[in-house]
């Protein structure tokens, strides 16, 4: 037995739950959500984030280290939910629907995407050492958001 299993082991189902239910609700609501920017300090600790522009959910997800991901958030090749903005907001641009995780948008997209989140979009982190998918999961169940796909991981959309 792992110590994560001795502490759920121990833990009443429903409580286990509530507190699911209770850190998703704060999470995707964008009270208190800061800007998201390249100089914003995150936690070196694993955790959930959300991604919200005009005040509306847009993306959630779960990571290893906040720190590490978000600066990744401003990689293309390193970050699905980038490309998948790019391509939503830039899609008229030759180059830009061929981005990839090999490939990164045109140079003059690449700024004008960094300046667009910058000034645009707002992020909500909350560290977590265990439950980090199930709390991404029903953030995502609950939520109609733009940029993520609706299928589990591990499963076909």
């Amino acid at each position: 037995m792992n110590i994560t299993a001795s502490v759920v082991e121990g833990q009443d189902e429903e409580e286990i739950s509530n507190y699911l239910e209770s850190a998703a609700a704060k999470l995707s609501n964008p009270d208190n959500a800061i800007p998201l920017t390249r100089k914003t300090s995150f936690p070196e600790k694993p955790g959930i984030y959300c991604i919200f522009e005009n005040n509306i959910l847009i993306y959630a997800g779960e990571t290893g280290s906040l720190q590490g991901r978000m600066k990744d958030i401003f990689r293309t090749m390193n970050h699905a939910f980038r490309r998948s903005l790019g391509k939503h907001k830039f899609a008229e641009v030759p180059g830009v629907m061929s981005a990839s995780s090999k490939i990164n948008f045109p140079p003059d997209v690449e700024l004008q995407l960094t300046e667009f989140m910058e000034s645009n979009l707002l992020v909500k982190t909350m560290p977590a050492l265990i439950g980090r998918k199930e709390i991404e999961e029903r953030i995502i169940d609950n939520h109609t958001t733009l940029f993520n796909s609706r299928s589990r991981r591990g499963q076909k959309p």
